[in-house]
């Protein structure tokens, strides 16, 4: 796993498994492909990437209090369940005390697919507000909250998340955990080891 903290100035912590490579995402096999597969809910793509999760989380020796993820582009709440990321929240709820609550965040417009869009200011101007705390029932303050998502490019998403749980919930300390981290260095992932995808 990846501590990318240093990158994410404004969360008390950052993590990755793997990096997302563009130009091998249809190339069985790669951890690009696997992240591909994963989100289009492939049975074993959904339980290697949830497994391997619970395995390296606990090793950043932190006890989260709730969990969240981030919305898909098309998505104004969550239904849990429909998404991906929904069975890595759950089955981290499942292993530890970990509270998995995303239907805490809306957006309140449906949003480009920011890896449509090719500029950092542009992906800012298009998630600029659009996220916001819509349920309060637990109470975020002086707690630890994990942030959940796929992939992350240019931290654009997260930023804006941060925005709006900071508004309600300025003393909560946040963290973010994502399964691939865009780079184009086609061989980034070649010293990673894992036996999470075999057959």
């Amino acid at each position: 796993m990846f501590d990318i903290s240093h990158q994410h100035p404004y969360l008390n912590g950052a993590w990755h498994l793997a990096y997302y490579i563009p130009s091998l995402r249809n190339i069985e096999g790669t951890l690009s492909n696997h992240i591909i597969k994963f989100k289009d809910k492939e049975q074993q793509q959904l339980k290697g990437w949830a497994l391997w999760s619970k395995d390296k989380l606990p090793q950043v020796g932190i006890n989260f209090d709730y969990v969240v993820r981030a919305l898909g582009s098309n998505e104004l709440k969550v239904t849990k369940g429909t998404k991906s990321m929904d069975v890595i929240g759950g089955f981290l709820e499942r292993s530890f005390s970990w509270k998995y609550v995303p239907e805490t965040l809306e957006k309140n417009r449906i949003t480009k697919p920011l890896h449509f869009l090719k500029t950092k200011p542009e992906r800012e101007v298009e998630i600029h507000e659009s996220y916001f705390v819509a349920k309060k029932d637990n109470n975020f303050a002086h707690k630890h909250i994990l942030i959940i998502d796929d992939v992350t490019t240019t931290q654009t998403t997260i930023k804006e998340i941060i925005r709006a749980l900071k508004t309600e919930w300025p003393s909560a300390k946040y963290y973010l955990f994502c399964l691939g981290r865009t780079d184009y260095n086609e061989n980034g992932n070649d010293h990673i080891k894992n036996s999470y995808f075999n057959s």
